[in-house]
Formats: structure tokens, C-alpha cells, sequence
């Protein structure tokens, strides 16, 4: 869906590969704090995870329209 999107398979790439770099924030948090990991944390696995999609749609959106910009000026 997102190479279709951003019309390039490279665009999608940092966007996925943010998913489980926010995942070991999430097991240190749970494992620092000593949280019981049930429900909770599988809802918190999904709500981040949309999260942070959402996020790096926002961040390469915008780079892509800086470059326009750049390239247009």
C-alpha cells in the first residue's frame, strides 16, 4: 500500500523498518518497570504500531515535499 503511495519502493522501506525499532523501546519500557506484559501490552504493540506508520507516512510526505520544493526552486 505505501509503495503504491509514495509511487517508489524505496519510500516505504523507512517506514517499516521503524515498526520494530519502536518495538524494542516498548520491551524496555515493560522490562524496566516491571509491568505485567497481558493484554495491555498487545494493545500498546498495536496502537504503536499504527502510531508510528501514521508518523512515518507524516515524515516521508514531507521530505518528499521538501525535495519538490528544492528541486523546483
Amino acid at each position: 500500500m505505501l509503495a503504491m503511495t509514495f509511487e517508489s519502493f524505496r519510500y516505504p522501506l523507512p517506514v517499516i523498518f521503524m515498526i520494530p525499532i519502536s518495538f524494542i523501546g516498548l520491551f524496555l519500557v515493560f522490562g524496566l518497570t516491571d509491568f505485567a506484559f497481558d493484554q495491555g501490552g498487545f494493545a500498546a504493540f498495536v496502537m504503536l504500531s499504527g502510531i508510528v506508520v501514521d508518523a512515518g507516512i507524516y515524515l516521508v510526505t514531507t521530505y518528499q515535499a521538501l525535495r519538490q520544493a528544492q528541486v523546483d526552486a
